[in-house]
């Protein structure tokens, strides 16, 4: 099974959030401004799925590898090299050309953007996160989101909910 993990999500979820607005409201044509809404959206999902991740054919197999197996805490560099068929030098000097970052750092990121997005979906607590992202130690995690985010995982997780119940009382409000 594959996965879509857009690099924008807030984007998606303001657009599902208008769609659900347009719904709700239920005025002239609704169904017409909904419809309009959900192709935005697939016409985004499919210009982000069809954009190339890497111009460097050398670097294809190795990066899609990357992109669907870095929640993988025994993802390695070496791993990555042995794909693309070369030493472990090379490929860290390709992949910084074509990317701008070191692979560690790109997958880092990449880590710590899907646990933000796992937290902002209220379903698993930190620890099943820092599993769930590739973290294999919760401190290691910690420190890495703060680092990359500004805030700790506690702080984002209590900085989400207090957004979104502000969101709920919006839309309650709204509909009375």
């Amino acid at each position: 099974m594959e996965y879509f993990y857009p690099e924008n999500a807030e984007k998606y979820r303001k657009s599902f959030l208008r769609l659900f607005k347009v719904w709700q409201e239920k005025d002239v044509a609704y169904k017409m401004k909904a419809a309009a809404v959900l192709y935005e959206i697939f016409a985004d999902i499919f210009t982000e799925c069809r954009r190339p991740v890497t111009k460097n054919p050398l670097l294809s197999g190795s990066v899609d590898y990357l992109l669907k197996n870095y929640c993988s805490p025994e993802l390695s560099i070496e791993q990555l090299a042995e794909i693309a068929h070369m030493s472990e030098v090379y490929f860290r000097k390709l992949f910084k050309e074509e990317f701008g970052v070191s692979p560690k750092k790109y997958i880092v990121d990449l880590r710590i953007k899907y646990a933000a997005e796992l937290i902002s979906s209220g379903y698993y607590n930190l620890s099943e996160v820092c599993a769930m992202a590739g973290f294999t130690d919760y401190k290691h995690f910690s420190v890495t989101f703060k680092e990359k985010l500004g805030c700790s995982p506690s702080q984002y997780l209590s900085e989400y909910e207090k957004h979104t119940k502000l969101a709920e009382e919006s839309v309650n409000f709204l509909q009375k």
